[in-house]
This record gives structure tokens, C-alpha cells and sequence, in this order.
């Protein structure tokens, strides 16, 4: 029992000094230092391939397997299928609520030339979607389930079933949400704009993380809530192109279409999955797919 507390209390100090050394050592010197001065992305860029940089030594220098800290392609064709539809789920409401009303004419269009597009669909897809699921679903929940285990499998209703631990809630709140505060804190530049909706905005990255974790736990890697982390931060870019600022009617939608149509599914379908290939596992026969 005590070694077993004791390898908790190592595993969240250690995922929580690397999240602050980047905070603290990264992130805010960088917007302290360059955020003005360079043209956007490419700071956020520079930024983002730090976290990744972190997330792999992390991993590789204890000398841990990729595969099993969420870089695993065993069902990897399973986890895209259901990465799409997820972002799908969110960017097709924006498209058509935008498209809506510029038919009806009751937004304009901001300017946006080809390049805009592109780099902003690199920056959302791989240095916002890939990168921090990498460090929060690869690294951080992988390492905590590690040392938490994982005897749950209920979620919120009987039909939502996942093996997981207190990995999930600790990286979804404290590791994923809480710390994008950051965002609106920086103490080198003596930054300091929360309110009320940035408190809101939080709220609902820790309820967003928690889903993440769960499509993490059920897929054992990171390539489903990839798509998903990237399918809803584009849908908000591509609400943010009016002047209308409707991104949470669109995202509202979306996430509407992705608890009533697509969530229980998934969860049974990765279920059945993880059965059959544990039923493969033990007998020692059988392709893994």
C-alpha cells in the first residue's frame, strides 16, 4: 500500500513539474519575449514543438514504449473512422451556419487569402489537436494510469462503459483545463484578464478534457481524440471567420450531434473491440488488427 501511494505521489509530481517547467519556461517567456514581434503562427508554432519535444523525452529518456503511452497503431483504423466522424460532427454545423448566413447576408467574410487557410489548418490539426493530445492523453494520463490503475469502467450513464482511473478526471481538470489559465495570466508581462467568461471558457476545456480521456481510454491511443481536439477547434476558427461570433451556437451543435448520435456508439463499438482482441490476446492465435 505505501509503495503503491508512494509511486501515486511520484508519477503527479512529475507530470505536474514538466506542465509548469513548460508553462513557466516556455510558454510565458515566449509571449513575454516574442509574441509581438513575430508574425503569427509562427510563435505559437515554436511553442507547441517545444511541448512536443518535452512530451517525447518524457517518454523516451525513462526509456517507456511509445505504443504504450498512446502512439499505438493496433487499432488504429478504428480510432480514424471514428476520429472523422467526430470532426465531422462539429466543422460541417460551422461550415453550413456560416455559409447560411453569408447567403442571407447577414455576415460578412473576414479577409482570409489561401495561405490564412492553410497555416491555420496546420496550426489547429497538428500544433493544437497533436500536440497537446500527445503531452495530456499520450504522456500525462498514460503515466497516471500507470500509477492510479484503472478499476472503473462506469462513466456518467450505464451504457457508457470504459476501463479508466483517476488519470482521467486529474489530467482532464487539473493537468489539461485548469492551466489553460495561462492563457490570460502571464506574470512577465503582469497579464491578468479572467473574468467571468474566460472561468466559463476553463469550465468547459476541463468538461472537453474529460471526453478526450474517456475516447483515449476506449481507443488506447490518441489518434481518435486527436481528430476530435482538432475537429473542434477548427469548427471554432471557422465560426470566428464572421462577424457574427456564433461559434457557440455551432459548437453547441455539434456537441448536441456528438452525445446523441455518436458518443454511446463509440463506446460500445470500442467495447466489443477491446473484448475480441483480449479474447485474441489470450488464446495466442489471431491477427491483431
Amino acid at each position: 500500500m505505501i509503495l503503491s501511494r508512494l509511486s501515486q505521489v511520484k508519477a503527479l509530481l512529475e507530470v505536474s513539474l514538466l506542465t509548469l517547467i513548460y508553462i513557466a519556461l516556455v510558454y510565458w517567456p515566449l509571449e513575454a519575449l516574442v509574441k509581438g514581434s513575430w508574425p503569427w503562427p509562427w510563435y505559437g508554432w515554436f511553442s507547441k514543438a517545444a511541448l512536443m519535444f518535452i512530451t517525447l523525452c518524457a517518454i523516451l529518456l525513462p526509456k517507456r514504449k511509445l505504443e504504450t503511452y498512446g502512439f499505438s497503431t493496433r487499432v488504429a483504423h478504428f480510432s480514424l473512422k471514428w476520429g472523422l466522424k467526430f470532426m465531422i460532427a462539429f466543422i460541417l454545423p460551422s461550415l453550413i451556419v456560416l455559409v447560411v448566413l453569408l447567403v442571407m447576408g447577414q455576415a460578412r467574410l473576414r479577409p482570409l487569402t489561401f495561405t490564412d487557410v492553410v497555416l491555420s489548418l496546420v496550426w489547429y490539426m497538428v500544433f493544437v489537436g497533436f500536440a497537446e493530445e500527445a503531452y495530456f492523453r499520450g504522456y500525462v494520463q498514460s503515466r497516471l494510469d500507470e500509477a492510479f490503475g484503472k478499476p472503473y469502467r462506469r462513466l456518467l450513464f450505464n451504457s457508457w462503459r470504459v476501463n479508466y482511473g483517476l488519470g482521467l478526471p486529474i489530467t482532464a481538470i487539473f493537468i489539461f483545463g485548469l492551466p489553460h489559465l495561462a492563457n490570460w495570466v502571464n506574470p512577465f508581462t503582469s497579464k491578468c484578464t479572467l473574468g467571468l467568461g474566460t472561468s466559463l471558457l476553463v469550465a468547459l476545456v476541463c468538461f472537453a478534457g474529460l471526453v478526450l480521456g474517456a475516447i483515449r481510454e476506449a481507443t488506447g491511443d490518441i489518434w481518435a481524440s486527436t481528430l476530435f481536439h482538432g475537429g473542434v477547434v477548427i469548427a471554432y476558427w471557422i465560426s470566428s471567420l464572421s462577424d457574427k461570433g456564433l461559434a457557440m451556437v455551432s459548437l453547441g451543435i455539434g456537441w448536441g450531434i456528438f452525445f446523441t448520435k455518436l458518443f454511446d456508439t463509440f463506446l460500445r463499438e470500442a467495447e466489443h473491440l477491446n473484448a475480441r482482441l483480449t479474447y485474441t490476446d489470450s488464446h495466442g492465435s489471431g491477427k491483431r488488427t
